[in-house]
């Protein structure tokens, strides 16, 4: 098994001890933010959710709770590795307290930008992130009027 195996495996386990300390992925910035479980997990009674399925597989569904045109609480649930856990909980921290539409500022290349080492074969959980909230805040966008073709900003 790999070093990065090894720490992917020790996220999903929340066993350190199967760690090799001088792993290259062990304190990059991506599998720090892959333990965060803070953003992990539903929300009862959604004002939005959405799951998308990515090629590779993973799923990853994002429920937001969005009051007066705010998103006061996000949260994610996904199958897959731990890059895709990462982008789950950085989008998530990043979408909390935004209005709706300011939301939608939220990009893969953002997120990769912060989340430094994910291997090269795992930028796609980035784009799988973020299509998820994109998803996520459409549908709500559209609950709130179907008929209208343009947005007033919350």
């Amino acid at each position: 098994m790999n070093s990065f195996s090894r720490a992917f495996k020790s996220v999903l386990t929340g066993r350190r001890d199967e760690v090799v300390t001088d792993a290259p992925y062990e304190d990059s910035g991506y599998i720090r933010w892959a333990r965060v479980r803070d953003w992990c997990g539903r929300i009862e009674d959604p004002s939005a959710t959405a799951t998308v399925k990515g090629p590779c597989g993973d799923a990853m569904t994002i429920d937001l709770d969005i009051a007066e045109g705010v998103l006061r609480r996000a949260r994610f649930e996904t199958d897959g590795c731990a890059a895709t856990y990462a982008c789950g909980s950085l989008a998530c921290s990043k979408a909390e307290g935004l209005a709706v539409l300011e939301a939608l500022r939220i990009h893969p290349r953002m997120l990769l930008g912060e989340l430094d080492g994910i291997p090269g074969d795992h930028l796609h959980c980035a784009i799988l992130t973020c299509t998820a909230l994109y998803r996520a805040l459409a549908l709500y966008l559209l609950a709130r009027d179907p008929q209208s073709s343009s947005f007033s900003g919350t």
